[in-house]
């Protein structure tokens, strides 16, 4: 599972922080990996674009 987001997104970021340590905590069979990224000096709109090519690039690592 890959999860990102900008760090300008402040009002976001303590709910996907919570939210990633909770998966985590939780050790789901079929959650293999987690990816947590936060992208520098990003916002909503422009983390997009960044993270689309990274989750690809994060996917073709995969076995």
């Amino acid at each position: 599972m890959y999860i990102s987001y900008g760090q300008q997104e402040q009002k976001l970021s303590g709910h996907i922080d919570e939210f990633v340590t909770t998966l985590k905590s939780k050790q789901y069979p079929s959650v293999a990996t987690i990816e947590h990224v936060v992208f520098d000096s990003a916002g909503h709109s422009d983390s997009f674009p960044i993270m689309g090519g990274k989750s690809i690039k994060w996917l073709s690592t995969l076995n």
